[in-house]
């Protein structure tokens, strides 16, 4: 009687369908850890600007002491609406904007020393105390007044606004305090436009000069 051969068993290999599926979950994997790393790239700050210390009007002239450099994140083609803070600061820029505090710098509202000296003029003027806001600073708006004067204060004329909305660009406070305790005169410079500038030395020259602050947000 023949004997009978059984048949060699082979060995049973993977399916392929499992390397595919493994394949795809590595690809799964990778991208989800590199769009991880992307969106954390992506909100830490890319972009030094200057922003203000403090709220500035229009026309003011920045100093240092004014300036401060912060890391903010924008897209690369908003980076040239601000000035970059890892170069020299623009001290000596004047504003043609209205700036609060801690608001970033745009590049548009700046306006060049030259062309300040071609568009503005300023003009220190002599205020006795308490004639003025006693917390009067650099950035601020003001209306200057004159008071005629005369022989006597029946004789004088009464007080006219010389120039409306004039920005302060300096403050100069005595270290000392006059006779009968008032204080002496405080320089202030004023930012004006060149067709205001005359009629701002000949009213200092005309009374007194009193300086009314102007509320910031009023026209």
């Amino acid at each position: 009687m023949a004997e009978i051969m059984s048949p060699q068993a082979r060995r049973i290999g993977a399916p392929r369908w499992l390397d595919f599926r493994l394949l795809v979950g590595i690809a799964l994997v990778l991208g989800s850890v590199w769009l991880g790393v992307r969106a954390y790239t992506g909100g830490q700050p890319n972009h030094a600007a200057w922003t203000v210390t403090h709220s500035m009007a229009a026309g003011s002239r920045l100093r240092a002491e004014d300036l401060r450099a912060v890391r903010i994140s924008i897209p690369a083609e908003s980076e040239r609406r601000y000035l970059d803070a890892n170069a020299a600061k623009p001290v000596g820029y004047l504003l043609a904007t209205n700036v609060g505090p801690g608001e970033l710098l745009p590049a548009q509202a700046l306006v060049t020393p030259d062309q300040a000296q071609q568009e503005r003029r300023f003009v220190t003027v002599a205020v006795r105390g308490y004639h003025l806001p006693s917390d009067l600073a650099v950035g601020q708006v003001v209306d200057v007044y004159v008071t005629p004067s005369a022989g006597s204060a029946a004789e004088q004329g009464p007080a006219r606004l010389v120039i409306p909305s004039a920005t302060v660009s300096a403050v100069n406070r005595p270290s000392r305090v006059g006779f009968g305790g008032s204080l002496d005169q405080v320089g202030v410079e004023l930012s004006v436009l060149p067709a205001q500038a005359a009629d701002l030395v000949g009213a200092m020259q005309a009374g007194v000069i009193d300086l009314v602050r102007v509320p910031i947000g009023s026209s």
